[in-house]
Order: C-alpha cells, then structure tokens, then sequence
C-alpha cells in the first residue's frame, strides 16, 4: 500500500511535472499534487491546504526557484523546498542551496528524488517535534514560573506582615506606656522612639514599590558623606543597644551623583540586616572612603554569625531570605543590588560562617572640585509662612485629614478638610481658599483633577499634592499640573517649607 505525499510542483512544463509524479509513484508514494508556474498561483496554493513539499524547477518563462523560495520562506511554513533542474550550473546550485533549499537535482537523474524526498521529510517531521517539545518545555517552565510565583507571594506577605507588625507593636507599646502614666521626664526620647519607627515603616513601603515598579533613581548630587551621617542617626534609634553602630567618615565632603534616599534605604537595608546577624550583640561599622580620584567605596560591616556560600549564591535573588517562614520580606537585599546597579556602582560582599559579614558599595564620584561649584542641599532652615492662610485640606483617610487639620492650626491657619473632590466643589467659591492641600488619589475624582478644577473655583490658590506612591511617579503626575509635591510620609518641617514656598515666604531648602 502506498503512502499519500502532498507535493507543490512549480513547473511550466506539463510533462516534466508527469516525469516528476512518475518517478514519486514509482518509489512508493501516491501524490496529491497541484502544478503552479506564478507566484500569484502559488501563493494561492500555499494558503488554501497544506504540503509536505514544494518541487520547483529553477527557471521558468514568468517565475523562478530562487522566487518560489522566497515566497515560500516569506509564509512562515516549513516545508521542504527542492529544485529539480536540467540547466543550471553548479555554482547557481551552490547558491540555491545557501538561500536555504533543502536540495538540487537535475532532471537527467530523478532516481535520486525519492531519497531526497524522504530525508527532508525526515527532517522536517524531527523540527516539528523538537519545536513541539520546545514549546512544552517552556509551558512547563510558564507553569514552574507561576507557582514559583504563587509561593513567593506567599512568602512575601508573610514578611511584609511581619515587618510592620514589628513596627507596629513598637508604635502600640510606646503609646500605651505613655497612656498607663509612664515617667514624663523622657517624653521626647518616646517620641523620637515612636518618629523613626514611622519612617521604618515608610521605608518598608518605599522598598516595596520600588521592587515592584523598578523605578528609576532620582539623582542630583549630593555629599556623601551627609547621606552616611542620615543613615547613622536612625541606625542608633533602631539598633538595639547591645551592638556597637560606628560611622566613619572623611572630615571634607565627598560628592556623588545619587538619590539619596535610594542610598539611605540601601545603608539601613544591610545595617538592619547586620544587626539581625548579631542577636548577642556586637560591632556595626559604616565606613565611608575614597580609594582614588574617581570611586567612593561604602562599607557596612558586622561582627555576626556570617554566610555560608550556599547562602551568598543567592543572596540577592528577590524574595530570598534565610529568616524563616514569616520573618522578613526577602526583598532588601534584590533591591539593594538593583538601587546600587542603576547608580552605575558595583557590590561585593565578604563572608563566612563565624566571621561576619562584609559589605562593600563602590559608586561613581563626581570630578574633582564639581561639589564645591555644585553643594548639596543643606539642612532645612527654619521657615515662617504667613500665618492666617485658609487652607483647603482633602485627604479621604479619616486619620490623616484630622491630624493634618490639627498641625495646621496650631501653625496658625484657618484649614477646611474635605475627603473627596465633590466635597470640595460644594463648598462656596467665597472667600475661597488660599492653598489646595490634596491627596493624589482620592475616590472619584482624582486630587489631579480637582486641582484643575480649584483654579476654576477659587482664582489664585496654590496647589500642594500629596502622595505615598514612589516619588518619581507622583512628582511627575504633580508637575503635569504645576503643582508643589510632598512625598507621604512628611514631617511638619516639610508641611511648613512647602507651604512657604505656596504662599510666598521662605522656602528653607
């Protein structure tokens, strides 16, 4: 019984396409054929059934091989493409065949078709099914990814619960202290307790959102060394006391192209690792040098328990953590790289099991001279904004508006909270509001929009956003409208600096 074989024949002559059938029939096969000497024809073919393969010959009156191959190559199909020729030289052979047909024969000797046949339908069937089990690999790899996926998510809620839960027990037992009558002569160090667990949680979140959103770093330069001196004073409120927190720094200021809150969060990031690795106590080093003319190098060091190398072929994976199930985010780390990687730096790390661990950030500084011509910012100054502004305050979070509405008057202006856009739009146009404090994302309407529409309501008013996004996305929403921008979470120093600026006095930085 003979076996059925599609073939595409592109030939002008009838009866070279009969020698063609014969022969195939001859060597076991019963041809399902249609004969085409156009490309319009062909093309035709190829659309309407599919073929196991194309015999051309190489030149015809109004078509050619070399045409019928591209035509064939331009569809997308795989199907051997073999020139059968009773003219053509062998270099115009050679040639045929590195454009991609599978092989050359001359009409004179057609006893070769059949094998020629049967190897490139051999190997056309072996591309299928490596194409085939290509493409079930990399579902299989899909499915691996997502449940990967699935797990780490798991993993990460785990650790973002627990982090702010940590953060927020602290906050809870500070308040409780102060309410059960605890001694009142340390109120200030409670309250100090109490800011910079605020801004570990602030941290927590930034980190995340820029793990997830990848954003791009903010630079200008600054000094290094301040940034180092930032990192320092949290450290000594978040560190616990048994562990020694050095910084060592230059006396002169070093400048560097960097965000430095990006550079900050990698600093407290490795250091509150660190701190982890030494649940006895021990020495915290942040060192800050200058190797030559064109690097600075950071180094946070500890004296704890180490890493075996098991431990730092991974260390920078995301989601990656040897704190336990629930323990930790395992993000830090994958953002530290990513932060130092987008500065254009390098990191490298030192350790062994018993012997600590040793963390070294090399970055680009800035040429010589260019922070002297260029500063940092400076510390915030003391600002006075005129005092008796009315504000117009619309934050949806109940909490947020209440405290807002109570600093603002203790700074001495009329403020009016709304919590949303529509609230806002009822309120009457006169005498109107002097400065538009508003969230970036309210319900409804957005704190963009009603921006917009407060210029309409009330001519002349200032407009400040606010927002918990990452900065550079939000800054970027804010100035589409030209407005000012405070990053949540802020301190009254930044509440006081924006709304001078908004109302025409000191800007402090």
């Amino acid at each position: 019984m003979s076996d059925p074989l599609r073939v595409l024949v592109v030939e002008d002559s009838e009866e070279d396409c009969d020698l063609l059938l014969r022969e195939l029939r001859r060597s076991g096969w019963t041809p399902e054929w249609e004969r085409v000497e156009t490309a319009a024809a062909m093309s035709r073919a190829l659309g309407e059934r599919e073929w196991d393969v194309v015999i051309s010959d190489f030149r015809m009156p109004a078509f050619s091989a070399p045409a019928a191959l591209e035509l064939l190559q331009a569809s997308g199909l795989d199907v051997p493409f073999l020139i059968v020729s009773g003219t053509v030289g062998e270099e115009a052979a050679v040639e045929a065949l590195k454009s991609g047909a599978d092989d050359f024969l001359l009409k004179q000797k057609l006893t070769r078709l059949a094998s020629a046949v049967r190897r490139e339908l051999r190997e056309a069937a072996n591309r299928r099914a490596r194409r085939r089990a290509e493409a079930e690999k990399a579902e299989a790899e899909r499915r691996l990814r997502h449940a990967q996926k699935l797990e780490a998510v798991g993993r990460l809620a785990g650790g973002i619960a627990h982090d702010f839960n940590n953060v927020l027990q602290a906050m809870l037992a500070l308040v409780q202290l102060l309410r059960l009558g605890g001694p009142r002569h340390d109120l200030d160090e409670r309250l100090a307790e109490m800011e910079s667990h605020v801004r570990r949680g602030a941290q927590l979140t930034r980190q995340l959102l820029l793990f997830s959103r990848h954003e791009a770093p903010s630079r200008r330069r600054v000094d290094a060394c301040g940034v180092l001196d930032g990192a320092g004073a949290i450290l000594r409120r978040l560190i616990p006391a048994t562990i020694d927190t050095r910084v060592e720094r230059p006396a002169e200021a070093v400048a560097i192209e960097a965000d430095p809150g990006q550079l900050e969060q990698v600093l407290m990031n490795l250091a509150i690792n660190a701190a982890d690795a030494m649940p006895e106590g021990g020495v915290l080093t942040l060192r800050l040098e200058q190797p030559d003319a064109s690097r600075v190098v950071f180094t946070v060091a500890d004296t704890g328990t180490g890493m075996s190398q098991e431990v730092l072929d991974h260390l920078f994976e995301p989601f990656f953590t040897t704190k336990g199930s629930g323990k930790g985010t395992g993000l830090g780390l994958s953002v530290v790289h990513g932060i130092v990687a987008e500065h254009g730096g390098s990191i490298e790390v030192d350790s062994a099991p018993g012997r600590g661990t040793t963390f070294r950030l090399t970055l680009p500084r800035c040429p010589s001279g260019a922070f002297a011509a260029l500063p940092g910012e400076p510390a915030p100054r003391p600002v006075a904004p005129r005092a008796g502004a009315r504000v117009l305050v619309a934050e949806d979070e109940t909490g947020a508006r209440a405290s807002l509405l109570e600093i603002l008057t203790l700074l001495g202006h009329r403020p009016c909270g709304v919590g949303s856009a529509e609230e806002a739009e009822r309120l009457p146009a006169d005498p109107g509001f002097d400065v538009l404090l508003t969230d970036l994302e309210l319900p409804g309407v957005s704190g963009v929009d009603l921006a917009v529409r407060a210029a309409r309501l009330w001519p002349g008013v200032r407009v400040i956003l606010m927002s918990g996004y990452v900065e550079e996305e939000a800054r970027t929403r804010a100035a589409a409208t030209g407005a000012a921008f405070l990053q949540k979470p802020f301190d009254v120093a930044a509440l006081e600096r924006a709304l001078a600026a908004a109302l025409g006095g000191s800007e402090g930085a």
